[in-house]
């Protein structure tokens, strides 16, 4: 351990893009006991001694204990897990991750019944696409998920998603008005903090620099990517994290043509920027980045993977760096050696703030006599008082499957605590599945639910958009007519969304993807139509790949009805301006629809047994709603939508 000093202090007034602080999921208690620590496998003592080999002292599982369990599967087009992705929170009792499930790959909420597993899919939809890759925060009442695909195409575009745990259903269930779109563009490498107002801060790596986007809070509107303010001094950057608590937060990145870390603070009013000198740290690589508690003002820890291996230096050299910022004091700490070979590594810290632990990967040891054997992660525990790391390998707390290179664990944001004890997960950059281990706690959470009955996969209510709110994110134009609408207030029944005929001749269509699988899908929109127009005001239309699956419509004569292979169907009659309650339950093995449209006092029109318009075996691509056409003052408001599966 040695000590440096900061090179240099900059300090930026306000800007507009104001940084907003964190309140992530971390937690407070007790430390994780010493289960990272006991039976440490400490290779070499003094730091002198040559280290035996690999093999010797990874491959003999009798002696290290914790394998973890295996699953679930990973999808071919699912990503290699990355550095800094966090999927896993713990909360009412229990461990929680977002998976892909099977068939169709997309990813949903599952849970850990107990520390041996297995983990099990609880139906709940966060984003049907199989290439993303998501990171949570969970602020202790919402779940926060942000997902991304990596190719410049419209269907990779970062979604937002949001959850809550409903205690008499024991389940999670969607916020209204979510998923939403967040950014157009893929946002590959995300970093994300939930501030205790709600509203997120996301950062990512343009080029050298960091650009940065809020969301309101509700989650329902962001603004776009865009540069730190001037004076900041975020260029030249390797790699960086964001962390924060209270009003504060933090950005820290790595130079790439010097030796040096910055850390750049928010204290609510102005920015204040760090420079510290530590060997070793420049070039392009990951930053990790913790605190030693939550309170404002604690002293962060940094993790950086040296360059001296590229530097053509020693195997004895500083391969994995701990530096402790306290201010303008640092403290460095050599993890691990180039010898050891520790990789992608990740940081957790004791919920008292007194033990830091880094879990990394290593490569398969090969051992001469059974050939490649199995693959680590490994855990190194440290004071924070002394940050004295033993040498060597540490302590072996996952493995995967045999002769297969593991990815970078996956590890909660937060802190470890002692009775849930520390969830460590790992895939191969492979297609094999996941290993999961639990390390040390007391879990004992029951069992577990799994995705069977109804899932409610979307529930736009508009409550939490300001009046005359443009068309939320998710929403698009369903034809080539311009969408116009507006969020606005509407007598007895709160927000909604009103979607006007400005043009007049043509009528627009708002548009609302859900794409499903092959299962039963209900669809239930409430709404009040105005103006007659010569077309039909389509109440609402489900949609599949092929098509229009079912549509219930109201004609200018107040005729209630639906679309039938053969023309249109006419079952009762209803005044225009009447809310109005239209549900589509769409069957997609029968190839059939059930379609109601009623009032509060009764049902207008009902069919059942209805032949789909197209095949529907695909699934439902999205649902919409529209005014109809000829007439300038036709609109349609959309109060309620409710897309339920199964």
């Amino acid at each position: 351990m040695s000590p440096a000093r900061p090179r240099t202090r900059q300090r930026v007034g306000a800007a507009a893009l104001a940084p907003v602080a964190l309140l992530s999921a971390l937690w407070a208690g007790s430390r994780v006991e010493h289960a990272l620590q006991d039976h440490a496998v400490s290779v070499a003592v003094g730091g002198s001694a040559p280290s035996p080999p690999a093999s010797r002292v990874l491959s003999d599982r009798e002696v290290h204990g914790e394998t973890g369990f295996a699953g679930p599967d990973r999808p071919e087009e699912a990503p290699v897990p990355q550095m800094h992705e966090s999927r896993t929170w713990f909360a009412a009792g229990r461990w929680w991750a977002v998976l892909n499930r099977e068939g169709d790959g997309a990813l949903t909420i599952w849970g850990l019944p107990s520390a041996d597993g297995p983990w099990v899919d609880t139906g709940v939809l966060v984003d049907d696409r199989e290439f993303v890759g998501p990171i949570v925060a969970w602020t202790g009442s919402v779940l926060v998920v942000a997902s991304s695909g990596t190719r410049s195409y419209d269907s990779h575009a970062l979604r937002t998603n949001r959850f809550r745990w409903d205690t008499a259903q024991q389940r999670w269930r969607q916020m209204a008005d979510f998923p939403v779109t967040a950014s157009a563009t893929p946002v590959p490498g995300i970093r994300m903090l939930v501030e205790p107002s709600g509203s997120e801060w996301l950062a990512r790596q343009e080029g050298d620099g960091i650009v940065v986007a809020r969301s309101s809070p509700s989650g329902l509107d962001h603004t776009g990517f865009a540069p730190l303010p001037d004076g900041v001094g975020a260029s030249d950057v390797g790699g960086f994290d964001l962390i924060g608590s209270g009003s504060t937060v933090h950005l820290v990145w790595r130079s790439v043509s010097a030796d040096r870390v910055h850390v750049a603070t928010w204290s609510g009013s102005v920015w204040s920027t760090e420079a510290y000198e530590a060997y070793g740290v420049g070039g392009v690589g990951p930053v990790t980045v913790s605190s030693t508690g939550t309170a404002p003002g604690r002293p962060l820890l940094v993790l950086v993977p040296t360059s001296l291996a590229e530097r053509g230096r020693n195997d004895q050299d500083t391969a994995l760096l701990l530096l402790a910022i306290d201010g303008r004091t640092i403290r460095t700490s050599t993890v691990s050696r180039v010898q050891d070979q520790l990789q992608d590594a990740a940081l957790v810290v004791d919920a008292d703030g007194s033990r830091v632990h880094v879990l990394a990967t290593h490569p398969p040891p090969v051992d001469s006599a059974d050939g490649v054997g199995p693959t680590p992660v490994v855990a190194k525990t440290a004071a924070i008082g002394d940050l004295a790391f033993s040498p060597g390998l540490g302590r072996p707390v996952l493995y995967g499957d045999v002769g297969t290179r593991l990815a970078a664990p996956v590890v909660p944001n937060g802190f470890a605590e002692a009775d849930r004890g520390l969830l460590v997960m790992a895939a191969g950059h492979d297609l094999s599945g996941w290993r999961t281990a639990v390390v040390g706690g007391h879990l004992a959470a029951g069992p577990l639910r799994g995705g069977t009955g109804t899932v409610d996969v979307v529930h736009d209510t508009f409550d939490g958009l300001p009046s005359r709110a443009p068309t939320p994110a998710a929403w698009h134009a369903g034809t080539s007519q311009p969408l116009t609408s507006t969020i606005v207030t509407a007598p007895g029944t709160g927000r909604g969304m009103l979607i006007e005929n400005a043009d007049g001749d043509h009528a627009p269509l708002a548009c609302r993807a859900v794409p499903l699988s092959s299962s039963a899908v209900l669809v239930r929109a409430d709404v009040i139509t105005a103006g007659t127009g010569a077309t039909d005001a389509r109440l609402l239309t489900v949609r599949g790949p092929d098509g229009s699956l079912a549509s219930a419509r109201l004609s200018r004569k107040g005729e209630a009805g639906w679309s039938g292979p053969d023309g249109r169907v006419l079952a009762g009659t209803v005044a225009h301006g009447t809310p109005l309650r239209v549900t589509i339950q769409i069957d997609p093995r029968r190839h059939v629809a059930s379609i109601r449209i009623e009032t509060g006092s009764g049902v207008v029109a009902e069919g059942f047994e209805v032949p789909l318009l197209a095949a529907g075996t695909a699934g439902v691509d999205e649902v919409c709603v529209g005014p109809g056409a000829n007439d300038p003052g036709a609109s349609i408001l959309l109060t309620d939508l409710l897309v339920r599966q199964g």
